[in-house]
């Protein structure tokens, strides 16, 4: 009461506490409100310092206008009293039903709802009420609403526990089966007979089977981190061109032939097959390997080589009897002129018409041996330039000496066709196996066809029956036709294939025709060919005209032609050959020619020789067929002395090894027999061609 002294304090105008504090003397200014709406929101507008009165009514205002939390209750109950309800006195009933009617009430809060509705509840009871609906409550809906959440993580940490033993079951199935892939493929790997070798972007080996081990002699130890050093020199760029071509087209497979030594050092011919395997096709990832398949063909292309060597040899075995008897005829040419000679001699006469005939039948049988010699050996091809109706006359006198007479050979050729740059014998061969194939193909008679000349395709060529394309541009044609069975399409397609033959057995061994692709690819030329069964055979080859190919350098294979008299020089000559009677020829020419001539019959003594007069010697005629140490070992003994020396290789042919640098270091080659006319003519081209170096001995005094 004293604490009210001096303050503005609101009451209810009428209320019995106004009438309570003048009777208790209170000295606080009392302010008269209309109810104690006005008079809690005087106090919360600060217009009073206290509000006095029924704290029932007061919190109740106080509740309806949401303004508990800005007043408080402050020190005890100035004074308090009693809500009842009257009966009449002695109705006891009334009472037991009020009583229970209100304890009902009360235990289910209904009076609590009814008090603070009409009078406003109790301020302990209404305050925690309050509380309970302002923060407990919502406090209980966030704890409701965590409890749920934190069920709701459980069972979603459940259900991905499960889902997760599931993926994982499965992840162990799919790498389970992976394991067991990844083994067949290892297990077929290891299987595959053929060499293989899988190859990471830098083209380093990363696998290689066992059967390159076996192959080739290394295992992955042995070139780990580094390129297989197994790729020839001469193999080295059809190699990385290759690997080119797989780079630019990605998505094919490239396949050549090659060789590759092993670690022994021994040569393989093998067949490449390649693959890119590419992550997204990206052939520049890091993650890009090639997979390379060697197939070793040494002994395939040993038996070709020997069966190839079995159709030359048939070949010859064929031309055998018409030779001898060409070769009997040339023969009698010769004795029956040498002998007309002697008696005009004996006469007194210059025998000028008979010699002239006795050397042409002797070049008659060079060209014949020369022929023999050329089908039976194994050398590589020389290229000249070749007049092809020389090529095609002489061939088809050849011709008519194998096949039946019943068959006849028909040339129709251009009266100048281009020359094209190729092997003459080779193409002679070429040539002979067509027509002899055509003659086959007539058993009653018929006509042979060889046809030559220019030729210029407009478009592309596509071959009806073989399917080869040839591109267009200008060509020299040589075509062989015949009438007999004729093919189908079937066979057209395999007549190129080596060992394929329609003839019966023991009449033919299926490589006349894969020579003859062998030869046109050499060429680098083209074959095509027309037939239908019942209609025929054309075979037509495409040759590049001489324009169109380089030719072949001097030097190795070439012989020189003369016209008019034959030249002279002063030079000292070598002549090495083991037969007197060519040394004593070959001297009395030379000497006549002015030349000064020595003269021995072996390797070593002209070896010999050599040491002696070393620089002294300006040019050597050395015959290769030799007793004792021969030819071959003589002459790189002469260009160790000297490298520089001249040299003519007077015999069937050189060497294969000395041919690539022959025309560089000197050495002309001329074919036995040979003319003194050519003889005299290429010692003279040789002594005088100034980009041979002259060349000093080199030999230890």
């Amino acid at each position: 009461m004293a604490d009210l002294a001096g303050r503005l304090v609101a009451a209810q105008d009428g209320d019995q506490v106004v009438e309570y504090l003048e009777h208790e003397g209170c000295r606080c200014r009392l302010v008269p409100v209309a109810n104690y709406g006005e008079a809690v929101e005087a106090i919360v507008a600060g217009g009073v310092d206290a509000v006095v009165g029924n704290e029932y009514s007061i919190w109740y205002h106080a509740l309806s206008r949401d303004l508990v939390e800005s007043i408080r209750r402050v020190g005890k109950p100035l004074y308090s009293g009693r809500c009842c309800m009257a009966v009449r006195e002695g109705d006891s009933m009334i009472v037991a039903a009020l009583d229970a009617a209100l304890d009902r009430a009360r235990d289910n809060g209904l009076l609590d709802h009814v008090a603070w509705k009409w009078l406003g509840t109790i301020a302990d009871h209404r305050t925690e009420q309050y509380r309970l609906r302002t923060y407990i409550i919502p406090l209980a809906g966030i704890l409701g609403f965590i409890v749920l959440l934190l069920a709701g993580i459980w069972w979603w940490n459940v259900v991905l526990r499960r889902r997760v033993a599931a993926h994982t079951r499965e992840l162990e199935e799919v790498n389970t089966e992976l394991e067991a892939g990844r083994a067949r493929l290892q297990g077929i790997l290891e299987a595959n007979p053929d060499p293989m070798v899988i190859y990471d972007f830098r083209g380093w080996p990363v696998y290689l089977n066992p059967a390159f081990t076996r192959a080739f002699g290394w295992c992955l130890d042995d070139v780990a981190g580094a390129p297989i050093p197994f790729i020839p020199d001469d193999q080295k760029t059809l190699t990385h061109n290759k690997v080119r071509e797989l780079f630019k087209n990605r998505n094919t497979v490239i396949s050549f032939p090659t060789r590759r030594l092993t670690r022994s050092g021994k040569i393989l011919d093998v067949v490449i097959s390649a693959e890119l395997v590419c992550p997204d096709n990206n052939a520049d990832s890091e993650d890009t390997v090639m997979v390379v398949n060697f197939t070793d063909i040494t002994e395939m292309e040993n038996l070709r080589s020997r069966l190839r060597q079995a159709e030359k040899m048939e070949a010859i075995g064929t031309l055998a009897g018409g030779i001898a008897h060409d070769f009997n005829n040339i023969l009698a040419a010769i004795m029956g002129f040498a002998e007309l000679g002697r008696e005009k001699i004996l006469l007194g006469e210059v025998p000028v018409s008979e010699c002239e005939r006795v050397v042409q039948a002797a070049e008659r049988a060079r060209n014949l041996v020369r022929q023999l010699l050329v089908f039976s050996r194994q050398a590589e091809p020389e290229m000249t330039v070749v007049d092809l109706r020389e090529l095609v006359e002489q061939t088809t006198e050849m011709v008519r000496r194998v096949i039946p007479k019943m068959v006849s050979v028909a040339p129709h050729i251009e009266a100048a066709p281009p020359p094209v740059v190729g092997d003459r014998h080779q193409l002679s061969l070429a040539l002979l196996n067509l027509c002899s194939n055509a003659a086959d193909a007539m058993p009653d008679g018929g006509t042979i066809r060889i046809e030559a000349g220019p030729v210029t395709l407009a478009n592309e060529l596509v071959c009806n029956a073989c399917g080869i394309r040839i591109a267009g541009g200008s060509y020299v044609f040589l075509r062989v036709t015949d009438h007999g069975f004729g093919m189908d399409r079937k066979t057209v397609e395999r007549m190129f294939d080596p060992f394929f033959t329609t003839k019966e057995v023991g009449k033919g061994t299926g490589l006349g025709l894969a020579a003859v692709f062998g030869i046109v690819g050499e060429h680098r030329a083209h074959i095509v060919c027309d037939s239908e069964p019942g209609r025929g055979t054309e075979i037509t080859i495409y040759l590049p005209t001489a324009g169109q190919v380089p030719a072949a350098g001097g030097g190795a294979g070439v012989e020189a032609t003369v016209t008019g008299v034959m030249p002279r020089g002063t030079e000292t000559i070598l002549l090495v050959d083991d037969e007197d009677d060519v040394r004593e020829v070959g001297r009395i020419l030379l000497e006549g020619l002015g030349y000064e001539v020595l003269l021995t019959a072996s390797a070593e003594d002209a070896l010999a020789v050599y040491d002696r007069e070393q620089d002294g010697i300006d040019l050597v005629i050395l015959d290769l067929n030799m007793p004792g140490m021969g030819g071959e070992a003589c002459l790189r003994e002469l260009r160790r002395r000297r490298h520089a020396l001249r040299v003519i290789i007077a015999s069937g042919w050189l060497p294969d090894r000395e041919r690539q640098d022959a025309a560089a270091q000197g050495i002309v080659q001329l074919a036995k027999p040979y003319s003194l006319s050519r003889l005299a003519t290429a010692i003279r081209e040789l002594l005088d061609d100034r980009s041979v170096p002259a060349g000093r001995s080199t030999i230890d005094e």
